[in-house]
């Protein structure tokens, strides 16, 4: 999802003796043990970090499989990962946050930051937020051969915005109909940054990661991380 978006949120499973839970049963980590197995025989994933908590059962987090299938090194829980498109729950606290302050109406169109863009006017801050602007996303299939071609390649907010432009003739009547795209984030990043003169990296850190202490968070950009996790690709 990074490559596709940009960029994406990295977290990892970490916390401190102190405020640790209690673990959970042995059987039920053994049900949970065989659930994750069969989910990563039958998806063909390398591994995967699983973390549950049950008030007043306990809690178990735990890494399955590898992190890298060339020397087999074995997942780790306290390595970061790409969280992906859970990333927008932050970007869209972020923008609420922007409307509290003032910066920003739910109401505004995208015509106020992008006069060109098809449909600008008619298209709000909650159309984005609410996947409801019946903008046509920027993934069509030409995009998917490039970028299954060249999977670390950048793909910029601007290019993406103009690739979903490109195909105004695709778009439908704002709040007429829900329909999950990435370019309605990707829209709301800059406007973030433009509205507040922050890039959306810094408005992560000072708005959310700081004040809730998330010292395992950061929002990275290209495709080098820390840890031992390597990406892979499922390509058709």
């Amino acid at each position: 999802a990074s490559g596709l978006t940009g960029a994406a949120l990295l977290a990892a499973c970490g916390g401190s003796d102190a405020d640790a839970a209690p673990p959970l049963p042995a059987a039920t980590q053994q049900a949970v043990d065989r659930i994750v197995e069969q989910r990563l025989a039958a998806q063909n994933l390398p591994g995967a970090v699983v973390l549950i908590s049950i008030p007043g059962q306990g809690e178990m987090v735990k890494a399955y499989g590898k992190a890298n299938l060339q020397t087999n090194q074995p997942r780790n829980a306290a390595d970061p990962f790409r969280i992906a498109s859970i990333t927008k729950t932050f970007i869209g606290t972020v923008i609420l946050q922007l409307v509290d302050d003032g910066r920003l109406a739910l109401t505004d169109p995208v015509s106020r930051w992008y006069p060109s863009f098809p449909n600008g006017s008619a298209i709000t801050i909650d159309h984005l937020l609410r996947m409801r602007s019946g903008i046509a996303d920027s993934l069509d299939d030409g995009f998917l051969d490039e970028w299954y071609a060249n999977p670390t390649a950048l793909v910029t907010p601007q290019q993406a915005i103009d690739r979903s432009a490109a195909r105004a003739a695709e778009f439908v009547a704002p709040d007429t109909v829900t329909r999950y795209t990435n370019i309605n984030f990707v829209l709301l990043d800059e406007i973030a940054a433009r509205v507040s003169g922050q890039d959306i990296r810094t408005l992560l850190r000072r708005r959310i990661y700081e004040p809730l202490g998330m010292t395992h968070t950061v929002y990275p950009q290209g495709t080098a991380l820390d840890g031992a996790n390597r990406g892979y690709l499922f390509n058709p």
